[in-house]
């Protein structure tokens, strides 16, 4: 049986927020983490698939 370890010290939030809000609402700042990150994404400008690949491309990487 292979067990899932997960280093704390590797592990990263990725804060995916709303449409007309960014990271500067309280839910991100409530975040208790060194290793938090949030990308701005101007929804409203982007199309649906623009903004799916981001998320898979962000997501995939490292």
């Amino acid at each position: 049986m292979n067990a899932i370890t997960m280093n704390i010290d590797q592990s990263k939030i990725l804060f995916l927020h709303g449409l007309d809000s960014s990271k500067e609402s309280t839910k991100f700042h409530a975040i208790d983490s060194a290793k938090k990150y949030c990308i701005d994404v101007d929804y409203r400008n982007l199309n649906y698939a623009t903004v799916a690949e981001f998320y898979k491309n962000a997501l995939s990487t490292n």
